[in-house]
């Protein structure tokens, strides 16, 4: 929801804080452009899927080579 109020969001800092995220005089945008493409949300999505289900695959399967006894003795 933050990229549909985007440029709400942009005056509201500016308005409130004092802070311009794209000064105008540089950026010469009259609003924040954005596209949300459904393939890249997708491609995004997915790419995080695997790296965490890898990431989570590491320590399960030392974990799962450990002797219950052995693991808890020293607990």
């Amino acid at each position: 929801t933050l990229i549909r109020y985007r440029n709400e969001f942009s005056h509201w800092l500016a308005s409130t804080l004092h802070i311009e995220i794209f000064p105008r005089e540089v950026y010469q945008f009259s609003s924040i452009p954005a596209e949300v493409i459904p393939r890249d949300v997708a491609m995004i999505c997915i790419s995080a899927f695997l790296i965490c289900s890898f990431a989570a695959l590491i320590p399960a399967y030392f974990a799962a080579r450990l002797d219950p006894v052995k693991a808890l003795r020293y607990e």
